[in-house]
């Protein structure tokens, strides 16, 4: 249902800003940076982050299919927006000065819910942010 997509969105945006991901993130991202210095590391790498990709445009497909997110999105755009979220939180990770997790977690859920999610039932959108700040 739409309510179970949402929640799985909502469950995402609270992994995603929890600090037991961080290390995974910074993990993510010393890969990233390795394999620009290694065509070997590249290639494979490469084909693991289209395997990635494609899972999860098809599941953007599948909600677009069901309605529940805009048709005219590019699915493997919303896709790599979607894993661009994790490497951007590093950013934040290596700061001084934090965001406050709550404050992240609502602006992307705000983010994630006016432009993906296809309205339902006459609402403007679907709110994505009482669901990841009760995570």
């Amino acid at each position: 249902t739409v309510d179970q997509f949402a929640a799985g969105l909502g469950e995402i945006v609270a992994v995603i800003r929890g600090p037991q991901a961080r290390r995974a993130r910074e993990q993510r991202i010393w890969v990233l940076a390795q394999a620009t210095l290694r065509p070997s590391l590249r290639e494979a790498l490469g084909l693991e982050q289209q395997r990635l990709t494609d899972c999860l445009a098809e599941l953007v497909r599948e909600a677009q299919y069901r309605g529940w997110v805009r048709a005219d999105l590019d699915s493997e755009a919303v896709a790599v927006f979607l894993q661009a979220l994790t490497l951007g939180k590093v950013i934040d990770d290596v700061s001084q000065h934090q965001v406050v997790a709550e404050a992240w977690s609502d602006l992307v859920a705000r983010v994630v819910s006016s432009v993906f999610l296809a309205p339902a039932d006459g609402a403007s959108v679907i709110d994505l942010r009482s669901l990841s700040a009760s995570r």
